[in-house]
């Protein structure tokens, strides 16, 4: 970290130089023993939200302290990456039982580590899931990988490598100190960036399809294997039947799967790029602001926080708020069902393939008052990503391959959540607190299988094709040459009109008052306690303010009344939200589990604690705790791209000055006792719903 080592050594010596090691004996060894057979678990939990299957393959495995160590450690990875390259293309085989299928690599111990295949399935299809999991892992210790799929996980590999190597320089202490114990730990070598990268860069190269097929087969024949089955169905498998259904599987592998080749490219970049009508510098916030000829407005901050670090966004009003009932559900997934099928002509797998060695993702999203599409990518890559973006815009589709295994997956998705308390509870709740209000939607089995692909298509294009109300946002490294000239190409051939986006401000109705709902879910002896305090209160910067210091210091004197003088949790916290969209209305939860047979007791402590905080605010003391953490926490968030992003989103959506929400630390650090005191009176003297989650047999009692 950021201090004078000689400072620390200092430290060290004065803290240990005294302590004597009078333990001589040798140490036990760590290594846990070979056992060289399948063992089966079978762990079923009500609450477990989603049924899966996963085949540990077990192995030794010391530190790396050697080149061709090194070597392996690549292999693996390599061997994870194509296996995991293919998975996606067995996913969207119509016939699969499967919803999702990887491979990983998890430490068990710091010696011993295990290869993970990872398959979910609907709670019916455990034993073809299974079956169908075992044909696949041996088609490849059969047929092995192929070229192709290895040139893509290198292509990945080396770009990976050389992304790593330019943002050293930005890693956060943690990290390192995480890596230097993971090395002891495991008897590595600690190894130089400059080394490791070059070593790398070299390996890569080197390995072979043989090397990689080779380690993919020596794992999947190790005998050292445990099966684990997750699920809520409470069916075990027992070891003799999962080793016929493995037997079944491997036995289904007859002959190699042709797979068809092409070449995988996006369209050229438009040949006429549009020209930057406008051009502003902010000298002081060192931001540009660009308006295209097709009115599209364009801010950029180029920082050098994060080497090789760029974050896109471009938000618009809108959402669903003004969006017929009827329309609701096939908007809510649009967005999802869109971007997963691919832009244009390209398959999922070939995008894949095409994004082999590229840093970066996007998606979009449709919001109750906003659309916002988001993205980020290295720095070499922010073309690709705009090209990306743009494709998207101008050519959306749904592949009817990928809507089947969404439709599928929230089939099964809805069975296991349905046994989940939290989510039945929530539903619950809502219907109590809205009067089962029409536009609060939940899945069910009719409305999954009512969902239009057609229609969602239309939604899609119909908040996406027009892009003259969105504003767009880069920040991170690169330059104003670069910006310009891309956004001129890719964001100044994107369409436009004279459409105007709004929202609807009017919050939902809800029961006003004091309200209590209290339901009986949790298959566990615990209670699950939520206070929503609600009131409206008119937005500004400094209020905000005011509310962090609120929830920030109530929390802590909530935590030290309630949990350490009473005993009476784990934790508990203070969320508040101002959502000015929704015509200031200010909402503060106050959420703790606790002891079933203690709510009563703590529910008042807690409101308790809340009035004496209302009549005598809080504390010289707290108060200037609060603003010491603030300052730390707002300095460390300045040197991230993240905040300037943050920032410029908050500009484009309430067209409120960039300067108020850049000095909000001296905001914070002039809020009073009493401007607290003023707003916990306003909010605690609100509208209050007190919701109570707890155990079925105590309802029942």
């Amino acid at each position: 970290g950021d201090i004078d080592p000689k400072v620390m050594e200092r430290k060290i010596k004065n803290s240990f130089s005294d302590m004597k090691n009078s333990n001589h004996a040798t140490p036990v060894s760590r290594l846990i023993p070979d056992n060289n057979n399948t063992r089966i678990a079978n762990v079923r939990d009500k609450e477990i939200a989603s049924n899966s299957v996963e085949i540990y393959y077990l192995q030794r495995q010391l530190g790396a302290v050697t080149t061709e160590e090194r070597k392996a450690q690549l292999i693996d990875w390599m061997v994870r990456l194509m296996f995991n390259h293919n998975a996606s293309r067995h996913l969207l085989d119509p016939l699969t039982k499967l919803l999702g299928l990887s491979m990983r690599e998890d430490w068990i111990t710091s010696l011993r580590k295990a290869s993970v295949f990872h398959a979910d399935f609907s709670v019916n299809d455990k034993k073809a899931a299974f079956v169908e999991l075992n044909r696949i892992i041996r088609y490849y210790a059969n047929f092995g990988f192929e070229e192709e799929t290895l040139k893509t996980a290198k292509e990945e590999l080396l770009a990976l490598n050389e992304n790593n190597y330019k943002e050293r320089d930005s890693i956060l202490s943690a990290p390192i100190a995480s890596r230097i114990v993971g090395t002891l730990l495991n008897g590595a070598v600690f190894v130089d960036d400059d080394y490791d990268y070059a070593m790398a860069k070299k390996l890569l190269g080197e390995i072979s399809l043989d090397e990689v097929n080779k380690r993919y087969r020596e794992i999947v024949a190790d005998r050292d294997r445990v099966i684990v089955f997750m699920g809520s169905d409470g069916k075990k498998v027992s070891k003799e039947e999962a080793e016929k259904l493995i037997t079944q599987g491997e036995k289904e592998v007859e002959v190699k799967a042709e797979k068809s080749k092409r070449t995988v490219e996006l369209p050229p970049r438009p040949s006429k790029c549009a020209k930057i009508v406008e051009n502003k510098f902010d000298k002081e916030n060192g931001i540009y602001h660009y308006t295209l000829e097709n009115n599209v407005s364009v801010d950029f901050k180029p920082t050098t926080l994060k080497k090789n670090e760029v974050f896109f966004s471009a938000i618009s009003q809108g959402g669903d708020s003004i969006i017929p009932i009827e329309e609701l559900d096939n908007l809510h997934k649009a967005a999802k069902w869109v971007v997963s099928s691919i832009p244009g002509k390209m398959s999922s797998d070939e995008m894949e393939t095409f994004l082999a060695g590229k840093k970066l993702s996007y998606d979009f999203g449709i919001e109750r008052y906003y659309e916002i599409i988001s993205g980020g990518s290295s720095s070499a890559d922010l073309e690709t990503l705009l090209h990306l973006i743009s494709l998207q815009i101008k050519e959306p589709k749904i592949d009817m391959n990928v809507a089947r295994q969404l439709r599928n997956r929230l089939f099964s998705q809805l069975i296991e959540m349905e046994r989940n308390p939290g989510y039945r509870f929530e539903k619950a709740v809502s219907n109590f607190y809205y009067r089962d209000n029409p536009r609060i939607l939940f899945d069910s089995n009719e409305s999954i299988e009512k969902l239009d692909t057609q229609k969602m298509l239309t939604l899609f294009k119909e908040k996406f094709s027009d892009m003259n109300h969105f504003h767009f946002i880069l920040v991170g490294d690169t330059t104003p040459e670069k910006v310009e000239k891309l956004i001129s190409c890719y964001l100044g051939n994107l369409s436009v009109s004279h459409r105007t986006e709004h929202y609807d401000p009017n919050p939902y109705p809800y029961r006003k008052g004091k309200q209590h709902f209290t339901g009986a879910y949790n298959s566990s002896n615990i209670a699950n306690i939520n206070l929503k305090y609600r009131t409206i209160l008119p937005y500004s910067v400094h209020t905000a303010a005011v509310i962090n210091a609120l929830q920030s210091i109530l929390t802590i004197r909530l935590r030290k009344h309630i949990r350490e003088e009473k005993s009476g949790t784990y934790g508990i916290g203070v969320s508040c939200n101002l959502i000015r969209e929704m015509k200031d209305t200010l909402l503060c939860d106050v959420g703790f589990a606790a002891d079933p047979a203690r709510r009563d007791e703590l529910v008042k402590a807690v409101k308790q604690s809340i009035s004496e905080f209302v009549k005598e605010g809080p504390t010289p003391k707290e108060i200037a705790e609060m603003k010491k953490v603030f300052d730390v926490e707002f300095e460390q968030m300045k040197q991230m791209n993240g905040y300037w992003l943050t920032m410029l989103q908050l500009t484009a959506k309430y067209d409120t000055p960039l300067e108020a929400y850049l000095n909000i630390d001296k905001e914070v650090n002039s809020v009073t006792r009493e401007e607290i005191q003023d707003i916990a009176q306003k909010i605690f003297s609100g509208d209050l719903l007190i919701s109570e989650r707890v155990p079925e047999q105590k309802m029942q009692k």
